[in-house]
């Protein structure tokens, strides 16, 4: 079936996604696609010097009682970094001073058993973290606050006003949403409808969580989210949840019915396993005036790297001089090449680097500094790396947009 213009297709996400609201919706004028079969044919090589205004290193400190571990996620304020560390919380300084750490192993009050989402509570100076039914308040200073049971899903941020966004990615087939506005009452204020179920009768149920699944992002003091399998990105207006835009994967999109939460607990993976492989999902990111589309293909380790620019409603595969998709090549300082996981605010966005990686290219980074914008930036970024050993933390690089 064709789509003709965006309105169009907003009626189609509409009926097919089932908004449901306490009170009556109203279409978004400024709801928009971005038809992802057209960014593949629109490759540029971008450098990071077209972009940036500054590029800045933050080295977290390390010590015995601030080992970062493998897959930590970090949230910002102006004058924090928090890293959510498995199983308890670090804060970190803005210039990478360990602070302090914030809860224990555990499932006692004030424990955490694990955190699969931390969010932040600037205004009440509240950090939060999430792990199936078990959300836990704690101050910026470590003192525990109050937990809180929630409903069972697998994700769950926290707004800024202190309601929920909970995402169910639909493991049995039954559930009634995939995303929730409530409150801490568990209360539903607002969903998103699950569309896609179906009657699981064998007694097991299957959970797939890619390992780069980002289902949150803030920006403008607003919380946007993406499901897996549904590529309307929301937010949060009020009472309402509301569709922002929709990343049109086309061809690229995983059929429903080969979903592996559907086919595993059947006998039928084989199915999935078999065709996977010529499917991406994809996550999104807001920063300045664009938009970092990154795809994953759900079989290979194929990352594909976009930029969106709003202001033209246009965009473009990211690609280096070997039309590789490698994200922002780092003309400017000689460093690694650029691909943001997360935003600091609305102009700073940034990304974690390991020491390991940043050592074995040190050579190379050496040799880059004649075809450089900044050859002084590259000697700076070569003494950083000279002064770190390979057990140390992350370093992370935070650029500043134009």
């Amino acid at each position: 079936m064709k789509i003709f213009g965006a309105f169009s297709l907003f009626l189609l996400l509409y009926s097919g996604t089932s908004i449901q609201q306490i009170e009556s919706y109203q279409p978004q004028n400024k709801f928009f696609q971005i038809k992802y079969e057209e960014l593949l044919k629109e490759k540029r090589t971008i450098g990071l010097s077209q972009l940036m205004a500054t590029v800045d290193y933050v080295k977290l400190e390390t010590n015995s009682s601030c080992v970062i571990n493998r897959g930590a996620k970090y949230l910002f304020t102006d004058s924090l970094i928090f890293v959510s560390n498995r199983d308890h919380v670090l804060k970190f300084s803005r210039t990478g001073k360990f602070l302090k750490k914030i809860g224990s192993p555990g499932r006692g009050p004030g424990e955490i058993e694990r955190i699969a989402e931390m969010s932040l509570i600037p205004e009440s100076r509240t950090v939060l973290t999430y792990y199936y039914k078990k959300l836990s308040y704690f101050s910026f200073d470590g003192k525990f606050v109050k937990s809180v049971n929630t409903g069972p899903e697998f994700w769950l941020t926290v707004m800024e006003d202190g309601r929920y966004i909970t995402y169910n990615q639909v493991f049995r087939g039954n559930e009634t949403y995939a995303f929730r506005l409530t409150n801490e009452h568990n209360d539903t204020i607002a969903g998103i409808k699950n569309h896609f179920k179906w009657v699981n009768t064998t007694g097991g149920t299957f959970g797939f969580v890619p390992d780069y699944l980002h289902p949150f992002y803030n920006y403008r003091n607003k919380t946007f989210f993406k499901a897996l399998y549904n590529d309307t990105v929301y937010y949060v207006n009020k009472n309402f949840i509301v569709p922002y835009c929709y990343v049109n994967l086309g061809k690229y999109k995983l059929p429903d019915e080969l979903r592996p939460e559907y086919l595993v607990p059947l006998g039928k993976g084989e199915l999935y396993d078999k065709n996977c492989d010529k499917y991406y999902y994809c996550n999104v990111l807001e920063a300045g005036d664009n938009i970092f589309l990154e795809s994953v293909n759900y079989k290979k380790n194929i990352h594909n790297f976009f930029l969106y620019d709003k202001k033209i409603n246009n965009g473009f595969l990211l690609v280096d001089k070997n039309v590789k998709s490698t994200g922002i090549v780092n003309d400017y300082d000689g460093g690694l090449n650029f691909w943001p996981v997360g935003s600091v605010n609305d102009k700073q966005v940034f990304m974690p680097i390991d020491i390991t990686t940043l050592n074995n290219r040190l050579e190379q980074i050496k040799s880059n500094n004649k075809s450089i914008k900044s050859p002084e930036k590259n000697q700076q970024l070569i003494k950083i790396i000279s002064q770190t050993d390979i057990t140390d933390n992350p370093i992370l690089m935070i650029v500043t947009l134009k």
